[in-house]
């Protein structure tokens, strides 16, 4: 609390009052103070012009008294003056600054904070697999049987997690969402969106992309957690696969035979 008659005490609890305003600007997360705190600093301002001139006047009025350590006057004569211009000098900043802040202070008096809208990112699907023909039509087949869910859940077995998603990124099979014609039929579970037209006969499966499947729901099982047994010195020690690297899930259903070219991906 200002003393308002030790000019040193009060001194000193202004610079720390100023610290803490620099420590609460950077811990604040909105600028709706921002109009509030321009116009406490322009009164500080404005007040710190008036400081250095009294600063100023105090040691030319008092400058006969002035000496260097070694009682030398007429050296501590020449400091006070150097004092005094500095001092004059920081009064003319600071009341350019002032007019710096008045112009500051009414431009923020201008703004009206406003929240910004939730942004919802867009969504982005990699191909799973892509199936024609005979392999496509077996799939529609387990779809009249079985329904849709069935047939997510068998066309799953061609995810190998980020294998499928790098293959997916290096041959452009990235889509905003999942191609569709004008005959196609649309149905999804879970990350997973089927697009299947039975009269041309054709089906494929997209994934979101950076998506987990459910793994109850999908019946991937994950990796035992189970310690792995100790190595036998006499046997070679395999190499782990990408797959066992990367932690990608196991999926607990028998794969079925398809064409090589549609282990990946498809148009």
């Amino acid at each position: 609390m200002a003393t308002f008659s030790d000019p040193k005490a009060d001194a000193a609890e202004a610079a720390e009052a100023v610290r803490g305003i620099a420590h609460a600007l950077h811990a604040a997360d909105h600028p709706r103070y921002v109009y509030d705190v321009l116009g406490e600093l322009l009164s500080l301002t404005r007040r710190l012009t008036n400081v250095t001139g009294q600063l100023a006047g105090n040691i030319a009025h008092h400058q006969r008294l002035a000496a260097d350590d070694t009682g030398n006057r007429q050296a501590g004569t020449d400091a006070a003056q150097s004092a005094i211009d500095g001092l004059r000098e920081a009064s003319a900043i600071f009341d350019q600054a002032e007019t710096a802040m008045d112009r500051a202070s009414q431009a923020a008096s201008r703004i009206a904070w406003q929240d910004l809208p939730d942004v919802v990112l867009p969504r982005r699907f990699v191909s799973v697999v892509f199936l024609q023909g005979e392999d496509a039509d077996r799939v529609l087949d387990t779809i009249t049987l079985k329904g849709t869910d069935h047939a997510i859940e068998e066309l799953a077995g061609h995810d190998f997690g980020d294998e499928t998603v790098d293959a997916a990124l290096e041959n452009g099979y990235v889509y905003d969402r999942p191609p569709t014609g004008q005959l196609d039929r649309v149905a999804t579970r879970d990350v997973y969106t089927m697009v299947y037209n039975s009269f041309i006969g054709h089906i494929g499966l997209y994934r979101e992309h950076d998506a987990l499947p459910d793994p109850v729901l999908l019946g991937i099982e994950e990796p035992p957690t189970h310690a792995t047994p100790a190595t036998d010195a006499a046997m070679p020690v395999q190499e782990s696969s990408r797959a066992d690297r990367l932690g990608t899930p196991r999926v607990s259903r028998p794969a079925y035979s398809t064409r090589a070219n549609l282990r990946g991906l498809g148009a």
